[in-house]
């Protein structure tokens, strides 16, 4: 469903129109409207069989969002590797991702890449402007060209242009704890606490 721009979309679905450079860095606005316990979007990109879902045999990187946190994991052939998140079954390599980013029913900025490096295939993604996360996959990556695929699972999600949306997040605590560290002078320490 496209209205003004805004696509908005249900269930799963895999733009096949092409497929998309294994270096392609992907920037659009993306609204989700999680506002309960067991809801979840997501999309994917380098999908090796946009019409096979990640758990239903599919190739991919998946990027998941729910309440809690959000979720990195491949999929090679339907088998799972949890980076981030939290799946029954599996131990995540890099922990839980709080899902500090997304504020439900407003659109957010997203970079999101999975590029081929030296041995690899760096992810990441950025939410306006914010850096959520940046990782190395080293073991049964996926280095071809592919896909990009959304999942409105539970609730529709909307896509639209990237407009580049620049959110700052509160500095308060950080400045007052740099404004202390400043102010402590070497008559306030000794040299045990040195």
């Amino acid at each position: 469903n496209v209205s003004g721009g805004v696509m908005t979309h249900s269930g799963y679905s895999a733009y096949i129109g092409e497929e998309f450079s294994q270096d392609s860095i992907f920037e659009f606005d993306f609204m989700i409207p999680l506002t309960s316990t067991g809801e979840w979007a997501a999309f994917t990109i380098k999908s090796q069989n946009p019409g096979t879902m990640c758990i239903s045999g599919g190739t991919e990187y998946y990027i998941g969002f729910n309440t809690d946190d959000v979720e990195v994991q491949k999929f090679v052939n339907g088998e799972r590797t949890v980076f981030f998140g939290q799946v029954d079954g599996y131990t995540p390599t890099y922990g839980v991702l709080p899902n500090n980013f997304f504020t439900p029913n407003e659109f957010h900025s997203i970079r999101v890449g999975a590029i081929n490096v030296t041995g690899g295939v760096r992810i990441f993604m950025y939410v306006d402007g914010n850096l959520v996360f940046d990782i190395t996959d080293f073991s049964d990556i996926i280095t071809n060209d592919g896909y990009f695929s959304v999942y409105g699972m539970t609730k529709s999600v909307s896509l639209r242009a990237f407009t580049d949306i620049q959110n700052t997040p509160d500095r308060t605590a950080l400045d007052a704890a740099i404004a202390e560290a400043n102010s402590v002078k070497a008559s306030d320490y000794t040299t045990e606490s040195y």
